[in-house]
């Protein structure tokens, strides 16, 4: 009977040692899933491995490719098709391509608090009735973001998506855009983000930036020609972005 006692007795010991052994994992687990997800809108780098971003909304349809560097830094490329130029909304319907670049930096990070910087230079392309443009975007913003839970990131911002426009009618403009988005983490591998920014775009060099629709962008001589007399938008033109975004870990 003793050794029956003391066999029951072992047993017992070996699940309750199991169990606590399981349960002091899980918070790792846990953590991993949530506390360690996978963020591409705030200021935490990737810290391994590559994910690619797919968004839709205004003003464009864009596919980012983003691998880790090592450390706190990301880089990659993005591919856009636009119709809305430049994010600005008195220019809409406007159909260009985008083709870019992708430095991510992560500043800071300290508990839930994390801060970064993500610099996207590359060329465009516009497509206006009677011509094209070309030109560079130069954005840089700088993210903040903030862990609501294991599963949810809140970001905070303030993006700067310089551009230049090359020829005669050229110039170039720094938009000034603020706002915030959030991801959400579905699992190890798929989160959904979503992105909201809104602020003025202000043209610093070129012309006078008197565009209103296609019709203030071309002008007629005498005998009916089209010309190009203006430029793209006014002083006081709003700029916003709206994107909605699926992310997959690779």
């Amino acid at each position: 009977m003793t050794r029956f006692h003391a066999g029951l007795v072992a047993l017992f010991s070996s699940v309750v040692f199991a169990q606590g052994s399981d349960a002091s994992r899980s918070p790792p687990r846990q953590a991993e899933s949530g506390g360690q997800m996978t963020s591409v809108l705030s200021g935490k780098a990737l810290g391994s491995g590559t994910l690619v971003h797919a968004q839709l909304g205004w003003p464009s349809i864009s596919a980012t490719v983003l691998t880790s560097a090592g450390g706190p830094m990301d880089f990659g490329g993005r591919f856009s098709f636009l119709y809305g130029y430049e994010g600005i909304t008195q220019v809409a319907g406007i159909p260009g391509l985008k083709l870019q670049g992708v430095l991510r930096f992560q500043l800071l990070e300290r508990g839930k608090l994390n801060l970064g910087l993500r610099f996207s230079p590359g060329v465009f392309f516009y497509f206006f009735p009677g011509g094209s443009e070309i030109g560079m975007p130069l954005p840089v913003d700088l993210a903040f973001g903030f862990a609501v839970s294991p599963k949810l990131m809140l970001n905070l911002g303030l993006d700067l998506p310089a551009f230049v426009v090359f020829g005669p009618y050229g110039g170039l403009a720094v938009p000034l855009l603020a706002g915030g988005g959030l991801e959400y983490a579905v699992d190890r591998q798929l989160a959904l983000t979503l992105n909201l920014r809104a602020g003025p775009s202000v043209p610093l060099t070129g012309n006078s930036y008197s565009y209103t629709l296609w019709q203030g962008y071309w002008c007629f001589d005498a005998l009916g020609r089209p010309y190009r007399c203006g430029t793209y938008y006014s002083l006081s033109a709003p700029a916003m972005e709206a994107l909605f975004g699926v992310v997959y870990r690779l």
